[in-house]
């Protein structure tokens, strides 16, 4: 078997798994949002019921592992194509995406712990401040406001045109021998520019609701659309606008029936 059509089997293979990673993690959270343990990951009820806070972080790891494999792969199959050499040194297979998806899932797996504890946190001073518990309802129109600024931001232009472009130097895809743990730093390295860019949309799917699958399947697509139409910067913008606006919509409508 020649060389080309030995590395192109090879990305046929890696592209079947990518492909079936992110059709599981799609049946897997379809089935949980339906049973009686949907709960679990639902923000406004995640903190509630008997279990340790050590079990409750747990069973919210996995299923933000799921999330993430079933929103965020998607935006990352050309990602992954270019992850795979054209022209293999001789003796040298394509990389595997497992690694790819162990160091990509350890990025956001950090993020969703961090957001989780955050949560706890805040929901704790919410419970002890009259003043915090007065003021929760308008946490989500600031979260808002805050995630629509950032489409603006340097860092979400930088993070979004890093993201597009090769995560590695032809150097580096074609090395011989093999650099070690090149599939997980490749995975590493791209889920930084990923969270970078998406970190936003996604603690606001928290913030909203992590169980609902049309909020779910929305940001998706908006994050998918950031990944691959070529007005890119226009469209993460028009996102930002959209954000603030409903922040503010809100915002008005909250003040105004307050003073009726």
């Amino acid at each position: 078997m020649s060389e080309t059509t030995l590395s192109n089997a090879n990305q046929r293979r890696s592209f079947s798994v990518m492909i079936g990673f992110v059709l599981s993690a799609w049946g897997i959270l379809a089935i949980w949002s339906l049973s009686r343990y949907a709960v679990l990951l639902d923000h406004h009820t995640i903190g509630e019921g008997d279990l340790p806070l050590a079990a409750r972080l747990a069973i919210f790891i996995i299923g933000w592992a799921l999330m993430i494999l079933a929103m965020m792969l998607p935006r990352s199959f050309l990602m992954v194509s270019w992850a795979f050499p054209k022209k293999p040194q001789p003796a040298r297979r394509d990389p595997l995406p497992c690694p790819y998806l162990l160091g990509y899932l350890v990025v956001w797996i950090a993020f969703g712990g961090f957001i989780f504890l955050g949560d706890a946190v805040l929901h704790e001073w919410v419970e002890h401040s009259p003043v915090l518990n007065n003021l929760s309802a308008g946490i989500i129109w600031v979260l808002l406001l805050i995630v629509g600024g950032y489409q603006f931001t340097t860092a979400k232009r930088a993070c979004l045109l890093k993201d597009h472009s090769p995560i590695f130097t032809h150097d580096e895809a074609h090395s011989y021998p093999p650099e070690r743990f090149f599939g997980v730093r490749m995975g590493l390295r791209h889920g930084f520019y990923c969270l970078g860019s998406c970190w936003g949309l996604m603690l606001l799917m928290f913030a909203v609701g992590s169980m609902n699958f049309l909020i779910m399947l929305g940001l998706t697509g908006i994050m998918s659309a950031e990944r691959i139409i070529p007005a890119r910067l226009q469209f993460s913008r028009l996102v930002g606008v959209c954000l603030i606006l409903l922040a503010f919509i809100n915002i008005t409508k909250t003040l105004y029936i307050s003073g009726a």
